[in-house]
């Protein structure tokens, strides 16, 4: 499976945004979690459709392929921990994701191991009782399942720019204290007149779309790192985490 990932880039793309996606939906609830859901089960149909181009993988290995792919490129298990549902939501994910591709096959046999349910993932479990019926009645009531599921298009379509940048911003404060459980984080900084989305030890973290012009050179000079994020970043909490674990090991100034 590494050989897969690693000889076609768009595997490995798809498969941090399977990440981002599974995530986001432990952290939000309601109509953006289903929409974030959604967009998982897209990006899975497309790696199960990819895979299944390759002649030398039988089609029975297929789920467990995939998800020996994504588990090699999740984060720290201490980061994952924080999220309790997110081997039941990823689990789901990719057996959903897949039926949309491969049809006939008949996904329950092969072995999804899931974590031991809580409680309070009782909704994981209904989810889990559909997709099954699913399975049982074939791709059509799928297709109703997934026209019934909010569109992921017209809901971004109702969100002009700015507010969409607010929305990622709200989504990055809610994701950076689960990836740096044991950092201070302070968040809307200002310092010398300069307003910063985030400070995480001796960071700052600004936002490209403020209308407010950055002098880093300034804060260079005080000891300061300052990280310049986009939307690219807001919209993907771990390439951010990637981005300050390397700043932080490498003591390097990102501009």
């Amino acid at each position: 499976m590494e050989t897969y990932y690693h000889n076609n880039p768009k595997i490995e793309e798809w498969t941090e945004q399977i990440i981002e996606k599974i995530l986001t939906v432990c952290i939000l609830s309601g109509s953006d979690s289903n929409s974030e859901y959604q967009k998982g089960c897209q990006l899975i149909a497309k790696i199960t459709a990819l895979l299944q181009g390759f002649s030398s993988l039988p089609a029975e290995y297929l789920a467990d392929g995939l998800k020996q792919i994504i588990e090699q490129q999740l984060p720290d298990p201490r980061v994952i921990n924080n999220f309790p549902a997110f081997h039941n939501t990823m689990n789901r994910m990719i057996k959903e994701g897949m039926l949309t591709v491969v049809g006939d096959l008949e996904i329950e046999t092969v072995q999804l191991e899931l974590t031991q349910a809580q409680p309070a993932l009782a909704l994981v479990h209904q989810e889990n009782e559909k997709v099954d019926r699913l399975v049982d009645s074939g791709n059509q009531k799928l297709a109703e399942l997934i026209e019934n599921i909010p569109d992921t298009e017209c809901i971004d379509g109702e969100t002009n720019a700015l507010n969409q940048t607010q929305l990622y911003r709200e989504r990055i404060k809610k994701t950076l204290p689960h990836l740096f459980p044991k950092e201070t984080i302070q968040w809307d900084v200002t310092l010398l007149s300069q307003t910063f989305l985030a400070q995480l030890n001796d960071i700052l973290i600004y936002c490209a779309d403020m209308d407010q012009k950055l002098n880093k050179e300034i804060y260079f000079k005080d000891g300061w790192k300052v990280m310049v994020v986009g939307e690219e970043e807001l919209a993907y909490p771990r390439r951010l985490e990637r981005e300050l674990k390397n700043l932080m090991r490498i003591g390097k100034k990102i501009k």
